[in-house]
């Protein structure tokens, strides 16, 4: 069967496995919108070391230029060219502490990080991304870091006029999950006591917001009269 492909204007959804280890486990979808003008969306999963050249254009967009010969990014006999110059890479897994062990909404209601410091895997677009975002992502997967050694790659690649459209991709954007499913599923979590929650303890409530500002959460400005 043809490869799927899309058409700029409309929407592509791609799924994308973190795991158990990764922030939300398990299956997740992420919905594109194609920069070119009929395109396949190509799901990778590389070891380190890649091999892999990437450059940041003027557009802001990364896009390969190659692959190193002997690396996984250039593949083997069997599979060659696993990448292909002019791929946009819209979408990257990367290694970062988190709080985890709480549920984000108790942690905004309270200003009080609950939860503790742990090392997740995540997925994050490259719309706004730097070469040197993306390179600090890829370079988290090693695993003396704390990563599995292995990264996913979300690439747009564009596709001849002759290939014909394959209407068997999903196109429909990723539906969200009801907010009262939320809220019941976070209730049932325990809230969680450690260090960084002492840490914070006695903090006024702007200290308290700082600190999760520091963490990298946006989060309400907090009630002048505390």
């Amino acid at each position: 069967a043809p490869p799927p492909v899309a058409r700029a204007g409309s929407r592509v959804t791609v799924e994308v496995d973190l795991g158990r280890e990764g922030e939300p486990a398990g299956l997740q979808k992420l919905s594109f919108s194609p920069k070119l003008d009929r395109s396949d969306f190509v799901l990778l999963e590389l070891a380190l070391p890649l091999g892999m050249l990437i450059e940041e254009t003027a557009g802001g967009d990364i896009v390969v230029n190659g692959a190193m010969p002997g690396y996984s990014a250039a593949g083997g006999y069997e599979e060659p060219d696993r990448v292909l110059p002019g791929d946009i890479v819209r979408a990257v897994t990367a290694y970062r502490q988190i709080l985890a062990g709480a549920p984000m909404w108790q942690q905004l209601a309270s200003y009080t990080p609950v939860g503790k410091l742990e090392t997740k895997r995540l997925i994050f677009r490259t719309e706004g991304a730097t070469f040197a975002d993306v390179r600090g992502a890829i370079a988290s997967h090693r695993e003396d870091d704390g990563g599995n050694g292995v990264v996913t790659l979300v690439l747009e690649r564009a596709v001849s006029a002759s290939t014909p459209l394959n209407q068997t991709r999903d196109t429909e954007p990723p539906r969200l999950e009801p907010l009262s499913d939320v809220i019941l599923r976070d209730l049932k979590k325990k809230r969680v006591e450690d260090d960084l929650t002492k840490q914070v303890e006695g903090m006024s409530a702007a200290e308290r917001t700082q600190r999760l500002l520091d963490l990298g959460f946006d989060v309400p400005p907090p009630d002048p009269e505390e």
